[in-house]
């Protein structure tokens, strides 16, 4: 009887751990990445796409912004000395996922940006005119 007891114990902790890693591997596979490429901007280009990760499930989002240039002749500064800025990212930051939009928002400074990601379009933009076309990124290999 304790041979079946400690049998039954065991069975129990392994279907335990193994409902965990397939939870674990649920939360991790609801994250989404989009790759954005900033819509025309007659200053600044982008060196690489600006990158989205999306977390429905634990309602959050990382924002990842490309590195800039400036298309200003004799600008200085920031990426590789062309003027612009170098890449940073933000987040998680909370999210607010409805049918049509996600929106969410991160203090800079004195005011707070906020963004708005349009699900049926993939357009991102912000409080401060900048917007880019965002599409879901794949694994290539």
């Amino acid at each position: 009887m304790n041979r079946f007891l400690h049998l039954t114990c065991a069975g129990a902790a392994l279907l335990t751990t193994g409902m965990l890693l397939t939870a674990s591997a649920a939360a991790l596979a609801d994250t989404t990445t989009l790759l954005c490429r900033m819509d025309t901007n007659p200053r600044e280009a982008e060196v690489e796409p600006t990158t989205i990760e999306l977390n429905e499930a634990q309602t959050s989002v990382v924002v990842n912004f490309a590195g800039t240039y400036s298309k200003i002749p004799g600008m200085t500064g920031g990426f590789q000395g062309r003027g612009g800025s170098d890449a940073f990212s933000i987040g998680p930051l909370q999210a607010t996922f409805s049918t049509d939009k996600i929106t969410f928002s991160w203090p800079a400074g004195s005011y707070t940006i906020g963004g708005v990601i349009n699900r049926l379009t993939g357009a991102f933009s912000t409080n401060q005119g900048r917007s880019w076309s965002c599409q879901v990124g794949k694994k290539q290999f």
